[in-house]
C-alpha cells in the first residue's frame, strides 16, 4: 500500500506555512511549506547563513536530503529538526582493516553516514550491508550518524567485523580446566568475561584474560586483539585475582594471581611491611619457596597461608664476599651446608639478577651444581667468589 502525506492546508484553503528546524552549529528555524524541494530549502538557508548550496549535505534522520524531493517525500512535519553538513571540496583518506587482517582505503568526507561508508565498502569488496559492524576506538558505529560525530578523521582506521564471523576459543585456567566459548570477533573482551563468568560462576571483575602475554582490556573487540582466524582453540588464559594471608607476628593479606612469582610475592610484602630482612624466607606447608617460582607452581590458592621465617644461620662463614661482572662487591652470609642454589637466591634478592643468569666462579672452579653446598665445594670463611652473567 503507498502511504501518501496531505499537504497541511489553512481555513483559506490555501497551503499554510509551517515551521522546521535546521541544525548547523546552532539550530536555527526556517519558514517552509511540506511542498517545498530541498533545493528551496537550501537556497532559504544560503539566504540566512550564508552558505553557498553546493556545499550543503542535508539530513534528517539517517536520510540524505536530495535536492529534486520535497519536504513531504521525506515525511518532514512541523518542528522537525534537519542536519546539515558543510562539504568540503575534496574527500578525505580513511581506512577500514577488516576482521580478516587485510586493509581497505576509501575516500570519504566528514559528513557523509556510517550507512555511506557501509554502502562503498559493500561497493568496493562485496560484503552486503547487513552481514557488517563498524567500530572505531572500540566503539560500535550507528548507520545514522556522521564520520565527523565519531571524530573520525583523515588516516584514521576503522574495525570492519563481519556478523557471521564466529569462531570458538579456549580459555584455560590455572587449575587446568579447559573450558570453550562460542564468541564473534565483534565482542568485547568484556563480553567474553561475562561469558566466562556465566559458564563457570568466575566473576568478571575477578578475571584477568591475556592472549600472547598481553593482558586484554575489557573495551577492545576480539577482532581489534586480532583475535580473529576460525580456529576452534584460541589459547586465552584466564588468571584470577584471589587473597592469600602472611603471617608473620601479625597476619596480612594480599592480593594476586595465579601467575606471580614468589619474587613478586616478596616485592608486594615488602610495600605492604616496609621493609623486609634479607635473611627472611617464605615457607608454604613447611617448604622454602624458590624467588622464581610461581604461586600456581606451588599449588597456593585462595586463602592460602605463607609464612615469613627469620632464617638466622647457625654456622655463618662471615663472610663470602662476591665480586660482581660490573665492578662492584656484595658480602654474604651463609652456612656451610648452604646450596649454590640458595647463595643464587641471596644474590637475587641483593642485585635482582635471576638465578638462572648467574654464572659463579670460586678460583678456578665453576659452580654450576645447585644442589651442592658450599662447603662441597671448599668455600670458607672470606672466601672470594666472581659472578658472572649469561646472555
Amino acid at each position: 500500500m503507498e502511504t501518501q502525506m496531505s499537504i497541511c492546508e489553512d481555513e483559506s484553503g490555501e497551503e499554510s506555512e509551517m515551521d522546521i528546524f535546521l541544525r548547523v552549529i546552532r539550530t536555527i528555524p526556517l519558514r517552509v511549506k511540506s511542498s517545498n524541494m530541498i533545493s528551496d530549502v537550501k537556497a532559504k538557508l544560503h539566504e540566512t547563513v550564508g552558505v553557498r548550496a553546493s556545499l550543503q549535505k542535508l539530513f534528517y534522520g539517517d536520510n540524505h536530503l536530495m535536492d529534486d524531493k520535497t519536504l513531504a517525500d521525506f515525511g518532514i512535519a512541523r518542528n522537525s529538526t534537519l542536519n546539515m553538513y558543510i562539504s568540503s571540496e575534496s574527500e578525505e583518506q580513511i581506512f577500514i582493516k577488516t576482521s580478516k587482517g587485510n586493509t581497505i582505503t576509501l575516500e570519504a568526507k566528514s559528513w557523509e553516514t556510517i550507512h555511506t561508508i557501509k554502502t562503498k565498502i559493500s561497493e568496493k569488496e562485496g560484503v552486503p550491508l547487513g552481514q557488517q559492524a563498524l567500530f572505531y576506538a572500540g566503539r560500535s558505529l550507528e548507520d545514522i550518524h556522521s564520520l565527523n560525530f565519531y571524530g573520525i578523521k583523515k588516516h584514521s582506521t576503522l574495525h570492519l567485523v563481519f556478523h557471521n564471523d564466529g569462531l570458538q576459543i579456549s580459555v584455560a585456567t590455572p587449575h587446568g580446566e579447559t573450558i570453550t566459548l562460542d564468541v564473534k570477533t565483534s565482542y568485547t573482551v568484556y563480553d567474553v568475561k561475562m561469558l566466562i563468568e556465566s559458564k563457570t560462576g568466575l566473576q568478571q571483575r575477578l578475571q584477568r584474560l591475556t592472549y600472547n602475554d598481553r593482558t586484554l582490556q575489557d573495551s577492545v573487540t576480539l577482532a581489534e586483539c586480532e583475535i580473529h582466524e576460525h580456529v576452534v582453540f584460541k589459547a586465552i588464559h584466564l588468571l584470577i585475582l584471589f587473597q592469600i594471608f602472611i603471617v608473620s607476628g601479625n597476619t596480612y593479606t594480599l592480593d594476586v594471581y595465579s601467575n606471580d612469582t614468589i619474587d613478586s610475592i616478596r616485592g608486594n610484602i615488602r610495600s605492604k611491611l616496609g621493609a623486609l630482612s634479607v635473611n627472611q624466607r617464605i615457607f608454604f606447608a613447611g617448604r622454602r619457596l624458590d624467588l622464581e617460582k610461581t604461586l600456581e607452581h606451588y599449588g597456593i590458592e585462595k586463602g592460602s597461608t605463607l609464612n615469613l621465617v627469620s632464617c638466622v644461620p647457625s654456622k655463618t662463614i662471615n663472610p663470602v664476599v662476591v665480586d660482581m661482572y660490573d665492578g662492584g662487591t656484595i658480602s654474604l652470609y651463609a652456612e656451610m651446608n648452604s646450596t649454590t642454589g640458595e647463595l643464587k637466591a641471596m644474590i637475587q634478592e641483593r642485585t635482582h639478577i635471576p638465578s638462572k643468569m648467574q654464572m659463579l666462579r670460586h678460583l678456578d672452579q665453576c659452580l654450576d651444581k645447585d644442589d651442592h653446598t658450599l662447603n662441597d665445594y671448599s668455600i670458607g670463611i672470606g672466601s672470594r667468589l666472581f659472578l658472572g652473567k649469561q646472555k
